[in-house]
């Protein structure tokens, strides 16, 4: 699956809610406190996946107007620092059941505080495809959810990684 990028979306996001470009990143003052597109991107040294797709999001990100920073860390420290929420963005992944099961990412109350019903009726439908050509069919489909939903960076697959802001 080719991967899409809606540039110009993302930045309507941003402008539509009060961010200017200043010296190549977005910032915006809100009752006098400045705030700014800068951002730390946290994954675990053992994984050179992880630094790779974090070294990718960097560009694309900073070709949009943000900040980025790496953070290459231990694994035993990334383990701690997502357990307490200290992190900006992390690069993860989640083994997807064979049934499946996309309900830590996508159901009501689930651990990224997201749902979208178009998204749950993707992934009710995913459940019912069988076929190697279904299940594709099926991941494209949730893919353009969230490619609608996210402008920024949607969901990506590469080995069992999945990213999306």
């Amino acid at each position: 699956m080719a991967r899409r990028q809606n540039k110009k979306a993302a930045a309507k996001v941003l402008i539509d809610n009060n961010w200017e470009l200043t010296d190549g990143i977005y910032k915006k003052t809100v009752d006098e406190h400045n705030f700014s597109t800068d951002f730390k991107i946290m994954y675990n040294e053992e994984n050179p996946n992880r630094e790779a797709i974090a070294k990718l999001i960097e560009k694309q990100l900073e070709d949009q107007g943000f900040a980025i920073t790496l953070e290459k860390v231990k694994f035993e420290d990334y383990q701690a620092r997502l357990s307490e929420g200290e992190y900006d963005i992390f690069i993860g992944s989640y083994i997807i059941s064979p049934e499946i099961q996309f309900s830590l990412i996508t159901a009501e109350d689930n651990v990224f505080g997201f749902t979208d019903k178009k998204m749950l009726d993707a992934q009710n439908s995913l459940k019912t495809k069988y076929s190697i050509s279904g299940i594709e069919e099926g991941y494209a489909t949730m893919i353009d959810c969230f490619d609608e939903l996210n402008p920024i960076a949607g969901l990506f697959f590469e080995d069992k990684i999945i990213i999306y802001n």
